[in-house]
C-alpha cells in the first residue's frame, strides 16, 4: 500500500511539471532562448529577402537566371538554417516564438538593368548575420553554454564568413562591369548559370581547399624516383608495362628466351578503353626471340623499350 501511494504521489507530481524544465541545463536560460530565437528571425528575414531578389531576376524585364539561381541558393540556405535552429532550440528545451516578418524593401532595377545595388544590399544581408552569430556566440561565451558556442562555431561560423566573402567578390565584379555597360553583365550571369548559382570564385575562397592543395604538393616528397611519372604519362613510358606485366624487371636479360622472362604467366589486364563489350579480349602474345635478341647486352632503359614495344605488339597484332 505505501508503494502505491508513492507511485501516486510521483504521478502527481510530474503530471503538473513543466518538462521542458526536466530537459534544460543550468546554463539554458531565457537569455539564451531569446538570443536564439532572434536569429531565427533573422534568418526568416534574409529568406524573404532573397526570395524577392530571386523573383526579381526572373521577370522579363531582367532575365538575369544566374543571378536568379544564386538568389535563390541563398534563400534555400536560409530557410534551412532557420528551420534546424528553431529544432536545435526545441531539443534544448526552449519555445518557438515566431515574430512579424516584415516585406523586404529591395528592388532590382530593370531601367537600366544594373547589379550593383542589389548586389550590396544582400553584402549587408549576410554580414548582418554574420556579426548576430557573433553575437549569439558571445551570449553563450558569457553564459557558459559551450554546447551552444560549439555548435554556432562549427555549423555557421566558417560558412557565413566564406558567404561574405563571396558576395563582396561579386559586389566588386559587379561595380567593375557596370563602370563601362556591354557584354560584361551577361557573361557574368552566364558564369554564375554554368554553376547552377554557385561563384564560380568560391572553390579559392574555402580555406579547406588551400589544406587539401597543400596534401597534394606534398604527396610526393616520399617518391625517391628521379623522374616520377603521372598517370598522364603511362602511355608514353615504359612503366605502362610494369602496371600490365608485374613481374617483369628492369634489369638487362639474362638469356633471348622470352620464357625466361616470366611475361607469358603474368597475369594481363587491358587497359579500360579496350576493355569494353565491343572490343576483342587477347591473349598475351610473346613475339619472336629475336625480337628482343638486341638488348641481351643493352643497358636498362633499351630494355625497357623493347618490352613497351612488345606490349604494342602484343595490343595491335591482328588476330
Amino acid at each position: 500500500m505505501a508503494h502505491t501511494e508513492k507511485v501516486q504521489e510521483a504521478l502527481k507530481e510530474h503530471s503538473s511539471a513543466n518538462i521542458d524544465e526536466y530537459i534544460q541545463v543550468s546554463c539554458f536560460n531565457d537569455q539564451v532562448a531569446e538570443a536564439i530565437r532572434g536569429h531565427i528571425n533573422l534568418e526568416w528575414k534574409s529568406w524573404f529577402f532573397y526570395r524577392k531578389l530571386s523573383a526579381d531576376c526572373g521577370r522579363s524585364n531582367v532575365a538575369l537566371h544566374g543571378f536568379g539561381a544564386l538568389f535563390k541558393r541563398a534563400a534555400t540556405e536560409c530557410f534551412a538554417d532557420g528551420m534546424w535552429l528553431e529544432s536545435y532550440l526545441v531539443q534544448r528545451g526552449g519555445r518557438s516564438n515566431p515574430s512579424d516578418i516584415p516585406a523586404p524593401k529591395i528592388e532590382w532595377p530593370d531601367n537600366p538593368v544594373d547589379p550593383v545595388q542589389p548586389v550590396y544590399e544582400a553584402l549587408m544581408v549576410e554580414k548582418r548575420l554574420l556579426e548576430d552569430l557573433l553575437r549569439l556566440c558571445k551570449v553563450a561565451d558569457e553564459q557558459s553554454d559551450y554546447a551552444l558556442e560549439d555548435v554556432v562555431e562549427t555549423r555557421f561560423l566558417k560558412k557565413e564568413t566564406k558567404h561574405v566573402k563571396d558576395i563582396g567578390d561579386l559586389l566588386q565584379q559587379c561595380v567593375r562591369i557596370s563602370k563601362q555597360p556591354g557584354h560584361g553583365l551577361y557573361h557574368l550571369d552566364k558564369e554564375l548559370r554554368k554553376t547552377d548559382g554557385v561563384t564560380p570564385w568560391a572553390h579559392a575562397n574555402n580555406p579547406d581547399n588551400t589544406d587539401r592543395l597543400l596534401e597534394e604538393a606534398t604527396s610526393d616528397l616520399k617518391q625517391t624516383a628521379l623522374f616520377p611519372q603521372s598517370p598522364a604519362d603511362l602511355l608514353r613510358f615504359p612503366s605502362y608495362l610494369d602496371c600490365r606485366l608485374s613481374k617483369a624487371t628492369y634489369d638487362p636479360l639474362p638469356s633471348t628466351n622470352p620464357a625466361d622472362l616470366n611475361l607469358a604467366k603474368t597475369p594481363f589486364n587491358l587497359p579500360p578503353l579496350l576493355d569494353t563489350p565491343d572490343a576483342p579480349l587477347f591473349e598475351p602474345r610473346i613475339p619472336d626471340t629475336g625480337f628482343l635478341a638486341k638488348t641481351q647486352s643493352a643497358s636498362k632503359w633499351s630494355f625497357a623499350e623493347a618490352r613497351f614495344s612488345s606490349f604494342l605488339y602484343i595490343l595491335f597484332e591482328p588476330p
